[in-house]
């Protein structure tokens, strides 16, 4: 790949735009970073989750704006908690964190959490991968059914993983919260069986110990406050998404996004994201 074209992928990916769907625009012919934003972007394209799914017609300030910011995080309630992000400047709406946004928010986490930026970037990809999980993969609810689009919270991988990362956070002395059953259905088709989840409790400081899966006492607690920190934000934003839904039924303005006749729509630029 010449360098100009190498040029033109690394500037979509700064935008927020995946490295594949990057490359898949200089490969149908995009020779600036304005005919891969046309290509991407192009109404009569059916959007793929990995790709960038809505955007105005670009032009040279929505691409900086879309470039530098400012970014806005939702949740979507049908995909449980699943993160996009909004533009309102450029009127652009992505499935992958902008890399200017991610940057902030590890950043902020680093100083509020005092965890080594490594490790909030090992949490955050854990967690963000976890949260991305297709709801087919997603182990089903305590009544065996899954969540419809108007009461769809936390998928239930999510919310044992929040409880099992509060209670120790809550209660830090308590031993009972620190040991975990591999032999506890529960625990492991819910969390140990499902690959971010465990290894986002690894990181956290968990440990393998025989049939049990252990937080040792002397472990620093800090990458736990930062993953429910994560949790707790996607679940409060879900809560606001659905408040937001039963206002677009009876009328009221919505929410970040709302339901409409089986397509979920951004409320900023109203247009689909899934």
């Amino acid at each position: 790949m010449s360098d100009n074209l190498e040029h033109i992928v690394r500037e979509l990916q700064q935008m927020g735009i995946g490295p594949a769907a990057a490359q898949q625009a200089v490969h149908l012919g995009a020779r600036t970073v304005e005919e891969a934003v046309g290509m991407l972007f192009s109404e009569d394209r059916v959007p793929a989750a990995a790709t960038p799914l809505t955007a105005a017609p670009a032009t040279a300030a929505s691409l900086g704006a879309a470039r530098d910011g400012p970014w806005e995080e939702h949740f979507s309630s049908k995909d449980h908690g699943r993160p996009f992000y909004h533009n309102p400047t450029a009127g652009i709406t992505l499935w992958d964190e902008p890399e200017v946004h991610r940057k902030q928010r590890h950043q902020i986490d680093v100083e509020v959490f005092s965890v080594p930026l490594p490790k909030v970037q090992q949490v955050h990809s854990f967690l963000d991968k976890l949260l991305s999980l297709p709801p087919q993969l997603q182990p089903l609810g305590a009544d065996s059914r899954p969540s419809t689009p108007s009461t769809s919270g936390l998928s239930p991988v999510c919310k044992t993983l929040l409880k099992i990362t509060t209670n120790i956070v809550e209660n830090p002395a308590a031993e009972k919260f620190r040991t975990l059953k591999k032999s506890n259905a529960t625990f492991t088709s819910k969390v140990w069986g499902i690959e971010p989840a465990k290894l986002c409790l690894l990181e956290c400081g968990f440990v393998e110990s025989g049939d049990a899966v252990i937080f040792p006492s002397q472990a620093p607690i800090e990458s736990l406050r930062l993953a429910v920190a994560r949790l707790q934000a996607v679940e409060e934003g879900l809560e606001k998404d659905r408040q937001g839904h039963e206002r677009s039924q009876s009328g009221e303005s919505s929410g970040a996004a709302r339901y409409q006749k089986e397509v979920w729509h951004c409320g900023r630029c109203n247009k689909f994201i899934n």
